[in-house]
């Protein structure tokens, strides 16, 4: 169902080579005759498209630096945190900084209003309202991380 409404969304752009789209033919033609895979032959071109797509993104996102990633940690209460994310979202776009949620397992950095005891991911600390100060820290440390990435590619 989510094939064929999806029909009307193909672009006649190729966003595959034609060495590439020849292969992935190849397969699709293989598998396409066993009646398991007869979905195969009547979504081709949805298929190909997606599979055009699919490869695009990954080359995009490999050649692109990685997104930095926090942590938003208070000791002192919620409305700090709610205040210190949105602000972030308003200053900085997704492809520079994502906050991330307590549960998540790791993050590049934490941002805090007192220091972690025992913590090996660099910190943050901040006035318990964020000050011109404070985010001039964090504009160096972005700074600092994505030249330093830009480096070593």
């Amino acid at each position: 169902m989510f094939l064929a409404q999806e029909r009307f969304l193909i672009k006649e752009e190729h966003v595959l080579s034609p060495d590439l789209e020849r292969e992935i033919d190849r397969i699709f033609q293989m598998f396409s005759e066993e009646p398991m895979y007869a979905y195969l032959r009547e979504n081709h071109d949805v298929l190909m498209y997606r599979i055009g797509i699919s490869i695009q993104t990954a080359i995009e996102r490999s050649a692109r630096p990685d997104i930095l990633t926090a942590k938003i940690f208070s000791q002192n209460g919620f409305l700090w945190e709610d205040l210190v994310k949105k602000t972030i979202r308003s200053r900085y776009s997704a492809q520079q900084l994502i906050i991330v949620k307590s549960g998540h397992p790791q993050a590049d950095f934490i941002i805090t209003d007192l220091p972690l005891p025992h913590s090996d991911i660099p910190q943050i600390v901040w006035n318990t309202n964020p000050t011109l100060r404070d985010w001039q820290m964090l504009d160096a440390y972005i700074e600092s991380r994505t030249h330093q990435e830009e480096e070593l590619l």
